[in-house]
Parts: C-alpha cells; sequence; structure tokens
C-alpha cells in the first residue's frame, strides 16, 4: 500500500496541482476528488494519494458540515475544548456578547463555532462581569461555557426519506423449496466501504447456495451495514471521526446487495427471515429493516434497536450480538438467562456475532461461539493501524432440525 501510494505522488505535475487545488477550495473531499482526477487525466488517483498531496500544499482540508469550523475570531476566544467519546463536546470561550444574545442558542453555537444545523445545544453556562474599555467604557463580558451533542434527526430524517420514498411492495413466488435451513450471517459490511465490484463475489457464491432450495433462509444482519451514522458527516455512534465516505452512494449498495439476495432467497425457500443485532458504527439499520419490510411483506423482519436477540429455527437456537457490548466468555450464560425460552427448547445452540472483522469458531461451555469475518476491504484505519492480516472471508450454515450439517466457506 505504501509502496502504489507513493508512486502516485511521485506523477503530480503542474496541471495535477492546479487542478486539484480548484477543487479542494470548491469544498470537494478527497474521495470526490480522486476519481474526478482520473478521468480527466486518464490516470489512477488514489484518495490517500490526493489527501496526502492536499495536506502538503496546505489546501483546505477535506471536513464535513459536521466537524466544528471555527472563526479565527472564535479561535482566538477558546479558553479549552473537551471532546467525550460518547459524541458530546464541552467548550469553554471568552467573549463579548449583549444579554438578548447569550439568550439565543444558535448565536451562542455560532459564537463557539458549532454550526447549529449540524449540531445541538446540551447546556449553557454563561458568567459575566464587567470591564472599563478606553474606547467603549464599562462593557460586559461573557465566559460561556457550553456542552453540545451532534444533531442525529436531520440524518435519520434524510435517510427515511431517501429510503421509503416510492417504495412498493414486491410479491415473489418460491419455485424451488427443500427440507433444510440455512443461515446467511452479514457482519460488519460498511457499505460504501464495501462496494458493488467487491460483494459480486460474494453474492454469485451464496446464490449458488442459496439456489439448492431450503425450507426457510434466514438472513443474519449482525451490526454496521453502514460505515457512518450521518448523511453529511463521516463518524461513528459516539462521533469518532472516520475517513469521507459518500452516504447516499452507501444506501444505494446495499439496497442493490440486499435486493439481490432477498429476491433469490423467496423464489428458492418457503420462507425467510431478517434477524438482527444492532452495531457500533451506525442506528440506520433500523430504518433500513423498515425499507426492507415495507418492500417484502412475505419477509419476516425481526427490527429493534437491542445489542443481542436470539431465535429458533426447529430445535437449533442461535443467539446474535454484534460483539462491542459484554465479553465473549459471558454470552453462553447471558444466552440462558436473558433468552430461557430459545436455550431451553433447543437441542443445538450457537452464539454468532461480528465486529472484530476475523472468523474463529469455539465450544463455550457447550454452546459454539462463531466469529463471523467481513468481505469489506480494509478501511482507512484498518490500514493505518496494521490491521490488515484478515482473510477477507466469511461463512454460511446449513442446519438439519436438530444440528449443523454444512459449513460453506465465502469470500
Amino acid at each position: 500500500m505504501q509502496k502504489s501510494e507513493v508512486a502516485d505522488i511521485t506523477k503530480w505535475t503542474e496541471q495535477h496541482v492546479k487542478r486539484l487545488s480548484e477543487l479542494a477550495n470548491e469544498g470537494l473531499t478527497n474521495i470526490e476528488i480522486a476519481p474526478m482526477l482520473s478521468e480527466e487525466f486518464g490516470e489512477e488517483f488514489s484518495w490517500p494519494s490526493v489527501r496526502s498531496k492536499r495536506a502538503r500544499l496546505g489546501l483546505p482540508p477535506s471536513e464535513k458540515n459536521m466537524r466544528v469550523k471555527q472563526t479565527g475570531k472564535a479561535k482566538k476566544n477558546v479558553v479549552s475544548t473537551e471532546i467525550k467519546s460518547d459524541g458530546t463536546q464541552t467548550n469553554l470561550i471568552k467573549l463579548r456578547m449583549t444579554e438578548e444574545q447569550s439568550k439565543n442558542p444558535d448565536y451562542v453555537l455560532q459564537a463557539h463555532g458549532y454550526d447549529p444545523e449540524n449540531w445541538e445545544l446540551v447546556q449553557a453556562t454563561n458568567n459575566i462581569w464587567e470591564q472599563n474599555n478606553q474606547v467603549d467604557g464599562l462593557i460586559q463580558l461573557y465566559q460561556s461555557k457550553i456542552v453540545v451533542k451532534p444533531r442525529a434527526t436531520v440524518s435519520i430524517q434524510a435517510l427515511a426519506t431517501k429510503l421509503l420514498q416510492s417504495t412498493r411492495p414486491i410479491t415473489i413466488q418460491p419455485i424451488i423449496k427443500g427440507k433444510r435451513n440455512l443461515v446467511i450471517p452479514l457482519a460488519d459490511l460498511h457499505f460504501p466501504i464495501l462496494s458493488e465490484r467487491k460483494f459480486e463475489t460474494y453474492l454469485s457464491d451464496v446464490l449458488a447456495i442459496i439456489n439448492k432450495g431450503y425450507k426457510t433462509i434466514v438472513i443474519e444482519v449482525l451490526g454496521d451495514i453502514f460505515h457512518s451514522n450521518a448523511m453529511k458527516a463521516s463518524q461513528t455512534i459516539k462521533g469518532t471521526q472516520l475517513e469521507d465516505v459518500d452516504m447516499v452512494e452507501a444506501i444505494e449498495l446495499a439496497k442493490t446487495f440486499f435486493i439481490t439476495l432477498i429476491d433469490e432467497s423467496l423464489r428458492k425457500s418457503s420462507e425467510v427471515r431478517i434477524e438482527f443485532a444492532s452495531g457500533n458504527h451506525s442506528d440506520f439499520e433500523y430504518l433500513f429493516l423498515m425499507y426492507l419490510e415495507t418492500l417484502y411483506p412475505q419477509v419476516s423482519v425481526n427490527k429493534h434497536n437491542l445489542p443481542r436477540i436470539a431465535y429458533q429455527l426447529d430445535n437449533v437456537g442461535i443467539m446474535l450480538t454484534h460483539g462491542h457490548f459484554g465479553k465473549k466468555g459471558d454470552y453462553p450464560m447471558l444466552f440462558a438467562t436473558e433468552f430461557r425460552d430459545v436455550w431451553s427448547k433447543s437441542s443445538w445452540l450457537e452464539i454468532h456475532q461480528g465486529h472484530y472483522h476475523s472468523m474463529e469458531a469455539q465450544n463455550l461451555k457447550g454452546v459454539i461461539h462463531r466469529q463471523l469475518g467481513t468481505i469489506k476491504p480494509n478501511d482507512q484505519y484498518e490500514s493505518e493501524n496494521g490491521y490488515t492480516m484478515n482473510y477477507k472471508s466469511t461463512q454460511a450454515f446449513e442446519y438439519s432440525a436438530d444440528k449443523l450439517k454444512v459449513i460453506y466457506e465465502l469470500g
């Protein structure tokens, strides 16, 4: 990766730099600029090389609106800023304002350098004192401390509108059925990091398996369908900043992927179900599952916002979790405690989780624990931190009424 990026950097010409400067000054992101340069000059420009060149030239950074953009005046007045793991920020500044302005939430947010359209005021504390100014005489100064959090409602509404507009229910008649059950776990897809070119091989493999015909097909969504939790920014649920991604593209890719998978599942089984466990990157999954439920009234969609659920498939009991809450060694007892009905009525017990982007299986106190891999390529965080040694593959499982019969390796 480093060699290819260095090779890209050596190709920069005066024309390339001039065009990059124009696009950066127009406010375009690195991911938007890279394909434009590739098309205009007929050469391959990766977004990491665009990012590196942009930084070295001192061009405006590739920022999204959710990030704090402070004016020069606000920067000079900043006393302290604290960013917490839950996404909230505490900002303390000194400034001059009127009493009326101090009571206006939008003014206070802007004075601290936050865009009111993207940030919500949680708490504000203003301490006032008077100071004698040689020009204006006695003036009022404020020490203003605020706590803010990213607005999520705008992003969720935008996604809901995008997904549900003009949705027409689809009915598909099965043409092949079978006696066994197929479980298709989908962990950490992270659209649009996972591109159409990358998931074509996976779909080809899994559709060939589905073609055998099944009694029931369960599509397990183990969290993090989407890379970002916001439409106009790139960040996790807790506000951790990520590399820039196009969330409109992410939605369209997810629709293509799941529609292809569900259509074929409905044709080759008596029943199709979607089971879900929430992840740590995105909350959009609930709305996306609502879209799939609207589109496919034949499919049983278990939509919720819980970290763990369990379901039964004949005499096979499976607990789902993304894997970012709780300890792996505790999962069997959590299964037995929280889902006693499924636990007691099942002759074969499994736990399926994602989150770590790698595959392994082991017997935990009589329960088969399966950590599922991902088919997405490495993102920027994984590449920079050296988390690049996992195989990009996952599995599917075929069960009889009582136990596991076949494991399919998919990549």
